[in-house]
């Protein structure tokens, strides 16, 4: 579950750090009151030591291709107690974070929260305690199981939402989220059969640890043997078990470069690199910190990526009225290559043609209108004493308006003007009163949002200047009629 910067934008980074911050702040309070004694200290460590070489051991979930590992926060949360499990989770967290590059810092907020807050202070409480309350060998394991695969379901959905929120993943929310659940639904349950059998084993050998998150004084228990029994096991399961706990038989191939590396290497492999015929290098991105994902495709996989791809360029050039490009399986890949770059350089060379026809068509507009002022200032015109010009000036859009606004203002030096244009089949509408003639009742405000409707829109401004939008045209002479109508009352 721990997730990667690529998946976070800031904003939800940012929002994450702050809720895992307030519960860790509400932890520490909590811990701080019932008293944080030397003892404890050494008990928490060596729980969250034995939680983090836990978190080693992947085990394969069947059917699905994935594989998965214990988050410990129902664990922590049962031997420890709520607040003491969700500190020792964030401190593995950030162990993880900073020096073993799992999980991002961007990220990290959303992984406090994900894999800490939501076992430790809302499973454990809700569902942990009170079925384990009254203790049992079976409610125990209820409780283990119910409350790892409720904090495992909770987190994946918490996953969804923040990747969602990112604007990262292409998937609608639904589909993601029924991607995500079935998988970690498999791995809530194998985290419940192990937390049961961990409880267990600690209340059959050690009753009085379990009792610690149940609120147990520290001081009535045996810390040293506690801190070694616990330190042992992360020993071992960290050392000896973590190597051959993830996918590995019982024979494992290694394979060496030289004297540059050795891995192990459990996958499937060709013969020799001759097998593999053609390589595409596909995409390459960080996932953290020190990290690096690449993607390619080969062999047949290649023809089938480029004949996608020239879909997908094809779509773009149809777009924009520019002829399509034949895709050949048959074509060399250099070239295919070329043919992809060379269209997608058509598409930003239209782009960049509309763009500028766009400007020239816009500069086009401004200078027509402003070579008509002589006609709009000849329909000045004085109303109750305030020189008034209101005119239609036909086609233009909002910078040509706005210009001629500013022209005609200037030719007043104080008084109304109120224009209407007709821009790509929609109205605008400009008002700008002058500060001698503003009042409370009327300005430029008030008359926009008085003529608006006229023309099915609406706007508004300042009382200098105020402009609004409409779907009809056709009432723009009744709106300039309107206006003059409010000078006259």
């Amino acid at each position: 579950m721990h997730m990667a910067d690529a998946l976070i934008s800031p904003a939800v980074g940012a929002a994450m750090y702050g809720v895992s911050i307030g519960a860790n702040a509400y932890a520490v309070k909590s811990v701080k009151n019932d008293g944080l004694s030397d003892k404890k200290i050494p008990v928490m460590g060596v729980m969250g030591a034995f939680v983090f070489a836990a978190q080693m051991v992947n085990f394969t979930i069947p059917f699905t291709g994935s594989s998965g590992h214990i988050a410990g926060g129902v664990l922590l949360a049962a031997l420890l107690g709520g607040s003491r499990a969700l500190l020792s989770v964030t401190c593995v967290l950030i162990i993880q974070c900073l020096f073993f590059a799992d999980g991002g810092l961007l990220a990290l907020g959303c992984n406090i929260f994900n894999m800490g807050v939501i076992p430790c202070l809302i499973v454990y409480p809700l569902i942990f305690k009170p079925i384990a309350a009254k203790f049992s060998w079976r409610r125990l394991g209820l409780a283990s199981v119910a409350a790892s695969v409720s904090a495992m379901l909770s987190g994946a959905f918490c996953v969804t939402a923040q990747t969602y929120a990112s604007g990262v993943t292409a998937l609608p929310f639904k589909t993601f989220l029924l991607l995500m659940l079935p998988i970690h639904l498999a791995i809530g349950l194998a985290e419940g059969v192990i937390t049961a059998a961990v409880l267990c084993c600690v209340n059959q050998t050690r009753p009085e640890i379990l009792r610690m998150g149940l609120g147990a004084e520290f001081e009535k228990i045996p810390i040293k043997k506690t801190v070694a029994v616990f330190a042992l096991l992360a020993v071992l399961t960290g050392g000896a078990l973590s190597l051959f706990g993830e996918k590995y038989g019982e024979i494992v191939r290694v394979v060496a470069i030289g004297d540059f590396s050795k891995e192990f290497c459990g996958g499937h492999h060709v013969e020799n690199t001759g097998d593999i015929k053609v390589f595409k290098l596909v995409s390459e991105s960080a996932l953290s910190t020190g990290i690096r994902r690449i993607e390619a495709v080969a062999g047949s996989a290649v023809n089938i990526y480029y004949q996608k791809e020239f879909e997908k360029l094809n779509a773009e050039l149809t777009k924009l009225d520019l002829p399509a490009v034949v895709f050949s399986g048959q074509t060399e890949l250099k070239k295919l290559a070329e043919q992809l770059k060379n269209g997608y350089q058509q598409i930003e060379n239209k782009k960049e043609q509309l763009k500028n026809e766009q400007k020239q068509l816009e500069k086009q507009k401004l200078q027509a209108a402003l070579a008509r002022l002589d006609e709009y200032t000849a329909q000045k015109e004085t109303i109750n004493n305030i020189p008034v010009i209101a005119v239609n000036i036909g086609e233009a859009d909002r910078a040509a308006v706005n210009a001629v606004a500013d022209s005609l203002r200037n030719y007043l030096g104080e008084g109304v003007v109120v224009l209407g244009a007709a821009d790509a089949g929609k109205a605008v509408l400009l008002a700008v009163v002058t500060k001698k003639y503003q009042t409370p009742e009327f300005n430029a405000n008030k008359i926009i949002q008085k003529i608006a409707p006229l023309v099915d829109g609406r706007g508004g401004g300042k009382p200098d200047t105020a402009q609004a939008g409409g779907r009809n045209p056709g009432g723009i002479p009744a709106a300039l009629q309107a206006a003059k109508e409010m000078l006259r009352k």
